[in-house]
C-alpha cells in the first residue's frame, strides 16, 4: 500500500506538480492517465490543476501539462465503452 501520511492521490498531485515544473508533458499524460484509470482525480481536477500549476510554474510550462493532461483525458475517454445513450 506504500507509506502512510499521504494518499495515493495526494501523491499523485504532487508528482504532477514535479512533473509540470520540469515541463515534461509526456510524463505529465503518464501521471494524468493513472489518476483517471484509478479514479483518483476527474477531468475537471486535472483541468483545474493545470490552472493552478500555470501561475506557480509559468506558461511555456503550464501549456506543456495542459498538452499531457488533454492527451489523458482525450485517451481514457476513447477507452470507455460508449453510454446506453451514446449507443441510439
Amino acid at each position: 500500500m506504500g507509506r502512510e501520511g499521504l494518499s495515493v492521490r495526494d501523491r499523485r498531485l504532487l508528482t504532477l506538480g514535479v512533473a509540470a515544473t520540469v515541463g515534461r508533458p509526456e510524463l505529465v499524460q503518464v501521471i494524468a492517465n493513472g489518476a483517471l484509470v484509478n479514479s483518483e482525480l476527474t477531468s475537471d481536477q486535472l483541468r483545474e490543476a493545470v490552472l493552478h500549476l500555470a501561475v506557480y510554474t509559468g506558461w511555456c510550462k503550464a501549456t506543456a501539462t495542459h498538452t499531457g493532461v488533454t492527451a489523458a483525458i482525450e485517451a481514457h475517454a476513447a477507452a470507455q465503452p460508449p453510454t446506453a445513450q451514446e449507443q441510439k
